[in-house]
């Protein structure tokens, strides 16, 4: 059983005085996430990380490429982040919360729904996922002086972790997309080019399983919003019509920010090099950025785009997609 906790060497961390806080991206991939956090990513005061919960797999493992563009090990701010936390982190103690992840994404429903978890293995799973977590997030405000840090990682079970803590305000952003455009996204064939040493593509799903995905992870949303520090939704459709507006109701939580948005002229941003370790592919982007709407999933079949309106129409209606 792997119950030891993992090993510390030039271990420096240590827990801040003050709550770390965290402006989490709750709701299902392909809805903006990747673009409004490389927006925030350019608020004075803010550092968007990106997916985090895949940093231990792809960054610490796999050492694929940073947002940056370079790989994760030789990034200044990563490789600051880990010597800060982690030290030499060995590959057993690597394993160890990776196992342990992986146990704490199968809780998510007992999690959310606030119940005990009443087994030792997975109460030494939780403990161990989040002190690593915990690790790092202060690991990353210490090495970037961030006042806010954005994660876009989007899976509830992994925000519960961190909502769980006193040691980090939770901020919940629930991002939402019509169903339909998000499935139609799903569908296309798109390279990872953070791996570089062979082709790899992001998954896909058949429309009727993205169908699916988004409504587990848009129930599941607000849910977590219950135990955070606070909560919004916001519909991607709204911020690309009006990305400043959108911004700044994210934003709303830290009046202390400079919420100018000064690299925001209309619909054209100025983005410079994010330290994001996952994401769409569009987080390499750098220099002028056009915010405009994506309406590839007019071209979605009839039968796809029915079938995905009959899996989805409550949300639908809800989120006021359909009359």
């Amino acid at each position: 059983m792997d119950s030891a906790p993992v090993a510390q060497s030039d271990r420096r961390w240590s827990s801040p005085a003050r709550p770390t806080r965290v402006l989490f991206i709750a709701g299902m991939g392909r809805s903006g996430s990747t673009l409004i956090e490389q927006l925030l990513g350019e608020v004075p005061g803010v550092f968007s990380a990106g997916e985090v919960r895949y940093i231990w797999d792809r960054g610490f493992a796999g050492n694929e490429l940073c947002g940056c563009g370079n790989p994760f090990h030789t990034c200044e701010v990563w490789s600051e982040v880990v010597q800060e936390g982690f030290g030499t982190l060995s590959r057993e103690d690597l394993a160890l919360i990776q196992r342990r992840r992986e146990i704490v994404d199968r809780l998510r429903i007992t999690m959310l729904a606030g119940l005990p978890v009443r087994n030792r293995s997975h109460d030494a799973a939780l403990a161990t996922y989040q002190d690593a977590l915990l690790k790092l997030f202060g690991s990353i405000r210490q090495a970037t002086g961030a006042t806010v840090i954005v994660d876009s990682s989007k899976t509830p079970s992994h925000g519960f972790i961190l909502a769980a803590s006193p040691e980090v305000q939770l901020d919940v952003v629930h991002v939402v997309r019509d169903s339909r455009a998000v499935a139609f996204s799903w569908q296309r064939l798109r390279r990872r080019p953070e791996i570089t040493d062979r082709e790899v593509f992001m998954p896909r799903y058949r429309p009727p399983e993205a169908a699916g995905r988004w409504a587990v992870h848009n129930l599941t949303a607000p849910l977590l919003g219950l135990r955070a520090h606070s909560y919004r939704r916001v519909l991607y459709e709204d911020f690309v019509r009006d990305p400043r507006a959108t911004l700044q109701t994210i934003l709303a939580p830290y009046p202390d920010l400079d919420r100018q948005l000064s690299f925001l002229d209309g619909h054209e941003a100025t983005v410079s090099a994010q330290h994001t370790v996952a994401g769409n592919p569009i987080r390499f982007q750098q220099g002028p950025l056009k915010i405009r709407p994506d309406d590839e999933s007019r071209t979605m079949s009839r039968r796809d785009r029915a079938m995905v309106t009959a899996l989805t129409w409550p949300l639908l209606l809800r989120y006021g997609y359909l009359p």
